[in-house]
């Protein structure tokens, strides 16, 4: 009677898998202590993240088998928790933009007359502005329209 005694070292997999997706992930966090207002940093990061452990994801599927590995399982969590950490960029995001938006239509809340002053200012010449380009787009179209039809 013979006896099979089968080992794998499990050292490839820890240095080739296991710790590059746990650091990826450790590295999607970082974008929570970026500052909020920081578009391109928020972003890069996160995109970079989600690619680079997708790919990791799929480089590691050499193997191929039919039934669901461990390893396919710790890629899916690494995955989610990724992708979580870039829905949030977009929940602050749109958090950010609403309460700009809020503050932008809201009268300031100070009693000084300067303040109101340059307030009610701002808000005539984002109008004057708004309406000028308004103008100059319908003219713009009009001549447009004039030339077709002289010719």
């Amino acid at each position: 009677m013979a006896a099979f005694v089968l080992q794998r070292k499990i050292g490839f997999f820890v240095l080739e898998s296991y710790i590059p997706s746990m650091l990826i992930v450790m590295l999607s966090w970082v974008g929570f202590w970026i500052n909020k207002n920081s578009d391109p940093a928020r972003v890069t990061l996160g995109v970079t993240t989600v690619l680079t452990i997708t790919t990791i994801a799929t480089i590691s599927r050499q193997i191929i088998v039919s039934y669901l590995k461990a390893l396919d399982v710790w890629y899916a969590a690494c995955s989610m928790f990724v992708f979580s950490a870039l829905l949030e960029y977009a929940f602050v995001n749109a958090f950010v933009r609403r309460e700009k938006e809020k503050s932008e239509r809201e009268p300031p809340e100070s009693n000084d007359l300067v303040n109101a002053h340059t307030h009610a200012h701002t808000q005539i010449y984002s109008y004057r502005l708004h309406t000028y380009i308004n103008i100059q787009t319908v003219l713009t179209v009009i001549v447009h329209i004039y030339q077709r039809v002289r010719l």
